[in-house]
């Protein structure tokens, strides 16, 4: 009997330190937030209506220690590029949805132009390229909602000198008087009455002045100048398509028209008949004229001293338009807003200014807010700001 009662004695003793550390959950304390341990267990001083108690909360071996998130360094946004790994604006992939949109549109018009040709350079590829393009500007045109509708010559040629007495009797490339013709190489005879003939016209002997004699007239120097030497011929037929959407509001677009507008223009639209001929978008071909015409100093140039041509000995009116028209475009997602700017209830060609010459800079402003934007000033800022942006150096 005395053993048994040995042994209960020990067991009860085992037991006390178990029973009094669950005791004390639910005592009274006596300071609220206080902590104590008992056994590897930690209790705070908590406040329970009135009455203050004990309340377990864990083992102190386990007590938690405060874990700082770990700032992450934030991704720098995917510079877009385009096919040749060349950067691009998000306003060029807008360019691409919108040339689609015209190219499924369109319907092809090469009906309308006439091509006539040098038997020097009939059958080169320059030649064959420049005439092959021109069933695409005319589908891009028609989608874009810029038609040709009436005939017009094109003539590919290889000296001015041959070239001249064919061009209409009006054509400014008759005319050596005012500037050195032979340096321009091609052009469009813009029409100064509704009677007079229009006509555009290429000659490849100017162009030695700017490319190797090296496979000349069958080798293109590179992939940007191959758009350059190709691309002019659909640039010719927009100029043309102004001056027969001019006509529909009674004014002969090379008067009303802004140079930049009007230049630029040229190029977006043969940009993307380009970029379908070769199967490439928009995006990738828009790089290759900025590269070609390679003219880095516009970005300060303001558009409002770019009204007409020979305003500027920057020829800015091309790339620096180019790169207006395209931001004109995206931000109206209106492939046709440069032609917008003829659809202005100014009657005729608004008050002509000699010195410019052409459309006053007082109307070409009215015309602006009367069809672009009531805040003429920020509408010119944020295009300078995307020519500065986009202007620089290619590739």
């Amino acid at each position: 009997m005395k053993k048994l009662y040995f042994t209960v004695f020990i067991l009860v003793l085992s037991l006390i330190p178990i029973q009094g550390a669950q005791a004390l959950d639910g005592k009274r304390c006596a300071r609220v937030n206080v902590t104590k341990s008992f056994n590897g267990v930690k209790y705070i001083c908590t406040l329970e209506g009135k009455v203050k108690r004990w309340r377990k909360v864990v083992p102190a071996s386990l007590e938690a220690v405060e874990v700082k998130p770990v700032e992450k360094t934030p991704t720098p946004p995917k510079e877009l590029l385009d096919q040749n790994g060349w950067k691009i604006p998000e306003e060029a992939l807008i360019l691409d949805k919108l040339t689609d949109i015209a190219w499924e549109k369109g319907t092809y018009a090469s009906e309308y132009i006439n091509t006539i040709s040098h038997p020097k350079v009939a059958n080169t590829t320059w030649a064959k390229d420049a005439n092959a393009i021109l069933p695409g500007i005319t589908k891009i045109l028609s989608g874009s909602g810029a038609p040709i509708t009436t005939k017009i010559d094109w003539f590919v040629w290889w000296d001015l000198k041959t070239l001249q007495p064919l061009l209409p009797d009006v054509c400014w490339a008759r005319d050596t008087r005012w500037f050195k013709v032979e340096s321009v190489g091609a052009g469009f005879c813009m029409p100064y009455t509704r009677d007079s003939k229009a006509a555009m016209f290429i000659f490849y002997e100017a162009y030695q002045q700017w490319y190797p004699q090296a496979g000349f007239l069958d080798k293109y120097p590179n992939i940007w100048d191959e758009y350059g030497i190709t691309a002019v011929a659909s640039g010719e037929a927009v100029h043309y398509s102004q001056y027969t959407y001019g006509l529909k509001y009674d004014r002969l677009a090379h008067l009303f028209h802004p140079a930049w507008i009007r230049e630029g223009a040229s190029i977006i639209y043969a940009t993307m008949a380009y970029a379908k001929y070769h199967n490439i978008p928009y995006s990738t071909a828009r790089n290759l004229a900025l590269k070609h015409f390679g003219n880095y100093r516009c970005g300060d140039v303001l558009l409002t001293d770019l009204l007409m041509t020979n305003q500027s000995d920057s020829l800015c009116e091309y790339s620096g338009g180019f790169l207006a028209v395209e931001y004109m475009i995206a931000k109206s997602n209106d492939i046709l807003a440069p032609y917008r700017f003829l659809e202005s209830k100014i009657p005729g060609n608004g008050k002509y200014c000699p010195e410019l010459p052409g459309l006053c800079k007082e109307d070409y402003l009215s015309v602006v807010k009367e069809i672009y934007s009531s805040d003429v000033d920020k509408w010119h800022e944020d295009m300078q700001a995307y020519i500065k942006k986009w202007g620089g150096p290619i590739g």
